[in-house]
């Protein structure tokens, strides 16, 4: 039954990781210095294109080899002792602001409308793909908001446009805004904060599944106003505003969005992230209890020795997880949006 549990445990940890880990790279090319003659008596530090091992959209940094002396006659072995230097990313990023990307082929590139060549990535790896920047047009039908963010967002003068949540799904669609600024009264219809007037100010729904209008911008219970308000962007800080626009509650353990579907989604999986390492860490306290105070009781060491295996292997997972999961539905499903989240 330990077993089953800690088992359990240890998948569940990857669970709470995946949407939030990013992989960094890590420079496994290098290259070596080498001294090489450039007058009768006189040698310098340079890269040895013989031991370079950088590859595609890598390259070496001079500078490393340029920190030596100019002359290094008197010592060669100096430079020559300067071995595995790790590459450097040279690729650059695409240009115009278009997003790259890894394809399997230079046609799967094409076919999704991009440009086979070697770039710079968002997360400073190396894709082969420059995919031009684009949005879902200008006006839209309504679409899922995962979609509606994986093309781009909206075209101008659109903005977006919300209505679902609750129980139902919650779809977008680009809108043209003809609402003059400030021009929209208490209870209308309205797209953006901009639109409301002064009485209201802020532009939400009252509920799933409800249209947003102009509504007041604090909220009363008993005509006290209460600082329960906070912005989650502000680094997640309660900060106890009376302004109920910031689209945060303020909460013992942070500040909760409670506007952005994706934000409150993101700050459960983040602190059910923590408490699945915090039982991980517990479960390995316990297990090495079980072995001390086991006294020589062979069932009890191999039950702590157990718990200890399944502990550890589920803080691997934790950390390595995510990695696995984002090369399946990225680069090898290329699941839509999956790689924006």
């Amino acid at each position: 039954m330990k077993r089953i549990l800690s088992i359990a445990i240890a998948f569940s940890l990857v669970l709470f990781v995946f949407a939030f880990l990013k992989p960094q790279k890590a420079f496994a090319q290098t290259f070596d210095c080498v001294p090489v003659p450039v007058g009768p008596v006189s040698q310098r530090c340079q890269p040895n294109e013989n031991t370079d091992t950088c590859g595609t959209g890598y390259g070496v940094d001079d500078s490393v080899c340029a920190t030596h002396s100019g002359n290094v006659d008197e010592d060669a072995d100096e430079c020559r002792a300067d071995v595995n230097n790790p590459c450097i990313l040279t690729a650059e990023p695409c240009p115009s602001g278009g997003d790259c990307r890894s394809y399997g082929s230079g046609t799967l590139c094409e076919d999704e409308g991009g440009t086979p060549t070697i770039c710079r990535t968002t997360s400073d790896t190396v894709g082969n793909c420059c995919i031009p920047p684009t949005n879902a047009g200008c006006p839209t039908d309504w679409m899922s908001c995962t979609e509606l963010i994986y093309r781009g967002g909206c075209g101008s003068p659109c903005v977006q446009d919300v209505r679902g949540g609750g129980r139902g799904p919650l779809e977008c669609q680009c809108v043209v805004n003809n609402n003059p600024p400030g021009g929209v009264a208490c209870g209308q219809p309205c797209l953006e904060h901009e639109d409301c007037d002064s009485a209201c100010g802020y532009c939400r729904a009252s509920g799933p599944g409800t249209p947003r209008i102009c509504q007041a911008a604090q909220a009363s219970i008993g005509g006290s106003n209460l600082a329960i308000f906070c912005d989650p962007v502000d680094s997640g800080a309660c900060t106890g505003s009376t302004n109920s626009n910031l689209g945060g509650i303020c909460t013992a353990v942070g500040c909760i969005p409670v506007e952005d579907t994706q934000g409150f989604t993101s700050f459960l999986l983040r602190w059910g992230m923590g408490l699945a390492g915090g039982i991980a860490f517990v479960l390995m306290i316990y297990a090495g209890f079980l072995i001390i105070t086991s006294a020589g009781n062979p069932q009890r060491v191999q039950a702590g020795k157990e718990l200890l295996t399944a502990a550890i292997m589920g803080l691997v997972l934790l950390l390595f997880g995510a990695y696995l999961l984002r090369f399946i539905g990225v680069q090898i499903l290329q699941i839509p949006g999956f790689g924006n989240q």
